[in-house]
């Protein structure tokens, strides 16, 4: 069973522009996936905006062409990534944690502990970012919720 996300881009009858997502191929068909935008909706069938941000990433688009096509930041598709890894969904943590890092963010949460992220993003070299902090974290469940 394969799901297709596709970007629909359309214009409203007020005369704006707007961006749909929708994921085919789910056994009942089509459904619109919430692209995150500020008009509300009464709509069940809308998927939830960091699902939408998985399904993406696991269609093989980067976050940067995500954040693109979704009019998001990359920290927003950050933190939809850490949302759903702690609601169960899998999510591949090495593809955001470069070589080497992992061990320095393990050493550095056994010196400093987990309370917080600044100490330990301290004690850490520069190029660490928090996200690959948090990510760390989120891999080996030490992220408090």
């Amino acid at each position: 069973n394969t799901n297709r996300v596709m970007l629909k881009n359309s214009e409203d009858v007020d005369g704006t522009q707007s961006a749909n997502l929708i994921l085919e191929g789910k056994a009942n068909g089509s459904r619109q996936l919430d692209k995150g935008n500020n008009k509300s909706s009464n709509n069940k069938d809308k998927i939830k905006s960091h699902l939408v941000t998985l399904e993406l990433y696991k269609d093989g688009q980067s976050l940067q062409e995500i954040a693109k096509s979704r009019s998001l930041n990359v920290r927003t598709l950050e933190d939809h990534l850490l949302k759903c890894s702690q609601e169960g969904h899998h999510i591949p943590w090495d593809d955001f944690i470069p070589s080497g890092q992992e061990t320095l963010i393990l050493e550095a949460v056994t010196r400093v502990g987990t309370a917080k992220l600044s100490p330990i993003k301290e004690v850490l070299p520069e190029e660490v970012s928090y996200f690959t902090i948090r990510a760390v974290l989120e891999k080996r469940k030490l992220l408090s919720s």
